[in-house]
């Protein structure tokens, strides 16, 4: 998702007091103009304005510019160049962007495909309290995908991501309850988190669950 200006610091409403710090070279203000444009908000829709400001505020070392133009450009399919910018923003603790410069690594997107660099970024991602990139470090910990194969890690993230509503991540830790791999079989809680999953329409847990119903589990 493409990022807004840092909430924290206060910021014009109305966008010509916006735009007017945004040309004084205020790069948090230009950010969120670039944003402005790119959603047609109190302005006309133009992506070109809003690529032009976050490359104003990128030249000023905004981590949110450099993750919006490498949204923009991951958009565009030039996983190349979006690898850039994403790289940029996850070295200055963008978690989002810490994410998605895993998912790349994983699907070789842009770059060679390196299953322990995806686990590496979606560490750091899932340290910062990103959902999906917990979900992810949470498979690769059940898969071993890049990382040495272990059911109680799987656990502790997967379990981040399902508190958080994670649907899959929902619905992988009932599994593990379900199955008993890296906690102790119980299949109340089992049916208590695909339910929780099944609820968000998560098609796998929709499925297992009746399955478990059928079996007398429910």
């Amino acid at each position: 998702p493409l990022m807004g200006a840092n909430k924290d610091k206060p910021l014009p409403k109305d966008f010509k007091s916006l735009k007017a710090l945004a040309e004084k070279g205020d790069s948090v203000a230009q950010v969120e103009l670039g944003k402005m444009y790119f959603d047609g908000n109190s302005v006309k829709q133009d992506l070109k304005e809003a690529v032009n400001w976050w490359h104003k505020a990128a030249n000023k070392g905004n981590p949110r510019a450099y993750h919006n133009l490498g949204s923009v450009y991951m958009r565009n399919k030039d996983f190349k160049e979006a690898m850039i910018w994403f790289r940029k923003a996850a070295d200055m603790g963008v978690a989002s962007s810490q994410h998605t410069v895993g998912g790349f690594y994983f699907e070789g997107l842009g770059v060679k495909r390196d299953l322990a660099e995806a686990a590496k970024w979606f560490r750091k991602a899932s340290e910062k309290g990103n959902s999906y990139a917990q979900n992810y470090l949470g498979i690769f910990y059940r898969d071993g995908l890049g990382v040495k194969q272990d059911f109680t890690e799987a656990v502790k993230w997967t379990t981040k991501a399902a508190n958080q509503g994670h649907p899959m991540a929902q619905f992988n830790l009932g599994v593990f309850h379900r199955d008993g791999q890296g906690v102790e079989k119980n299949i109340e809680e089992a049916v208590k988190w695909i339910t929780k999953s099944a609820e968000q329409k998560f098609q796998d847990a929709e499925f297992n669950l009746g399955v478990m119903y059928a079996d007398g589990e429910g």
